[in-house]
């Protein structure tokens, strides 16, 4: 029976894009890891922990390669993961 105070055993979200900051120089984006975790990354950005490379990083989008082992090779499987707030911007003062 599922507890509302435990959490639930062998789960995890994805890697998340909260947001894009393209108005500096690199780019930078605010990602949220599986573990829960937030963290600003910005192009060539390694998280070995994750086995990923943060490749681009473009208008509500980051682009990621995932590094996985395969024996004596790797293989590299790349994907494009959408912002959850897509055309989000920052709150004018």
């Amino acid at each position: 029976m599922w507890d509302p105070t435990k959490p639930l055993a062998d789960t995890s979200f994805g890697v998340r894009v909260v947001a894009t900051l393209l108005e500096i120089q690199p780019p930078r984006a605010v990602i949220a890891l599986p573990d829960g975790s937030e963290q600003v990354v910005q192009p060539g950005t390694m998280l070995t922990e994750h086995s990923m490379v943060i490749l681009a990083i473009g208008q509500d989008a980051v682009q990621i390669a995932r590094i996985l082992p395969r024996g004596f090779y790797a293989a590299v499987e790349t994907e494009t993961i959408r912002s959850l707030y897509p055309g989000a911007a920052p709150a004018e003062r």
